[in-house]
């Protein structure tokens, strides 16, 4: 029995453990990646508020071509939506243009249903005869100790996808 009760004072310890380390990990995640595309700004707009053009740069499209997308909304405005659903690697959500600037801004809210909403965003500034297009993520990990230390995991991945996003982004729009 007393090597049941040890076993048991383990677990719980470990647990415990566990627990603690996810609440002292930031509610917040947040990050960007940029690149700089030798194109004006004008060019380069419609491929990031377009979800027609967004979807043929997307990290995410190879990683999935047969995820069922649906688009929806005024092109390059207020309330443009695109929605996915795909394998494990691309989950399911959508995402709605929230608010728009033409060739400068465009705020994009990010839904994956049950595991919640997160923001995103594209900045254009002119440089030199190029811009830089700068791709940010926010999101609020909330309470849950679980989602805390699984965010920086979630961050790697998704800024990988990013950075590897833009990377197509910038070859488009180059050719």
């Amino acid at each position: 029995m007393n090597t049941l009760l040890i076993v048991l004072l383990i677990v719980l310890l470990i647990a415990a453990v566990i627990t603690a380390a996810g609440y002292l990990m930031p509610a917040q995640i947040s990050f960007s990646e940029s690149v700089v595309i030798d194109r004006q700004a004008a060019e380069i707009f419609p491929y990031l508020g377009d979800f027609e053009q967004f979807v043929t740069w997307s990290p995410w499209s190879e990683k999935d071509p047969n995820m069922t997308k649906t688009i929806e909304g005024e092109r390059l405005s207020f309330g443009h939506k695109y929605a996915w659903k795909g394998n494990n690697k691309v989950g399911e959500g959508s995402m709605e243009i929230t608010h728009i600037e033409a060739n400068r801004e465009i705020d994009i809210l990010l839904n994956f249903g049950p595991r919640g909403n997160s923001e995103t965003q594209f900045i254009l500034e002119p440089t030199n005869g190029s811009t830089l297009v700068k791709w940010t993520f926010s999101t609020d990990l909330g309470t849950s100790p679980a989602a805390r230390l699984f965010g920086p995991m979630m961050r790697k991945f998704i800024q990988k996808d990013y950075a590897n996003g833009l990377q197509k982004l910038k070859q488009l729009v180059e050719k």
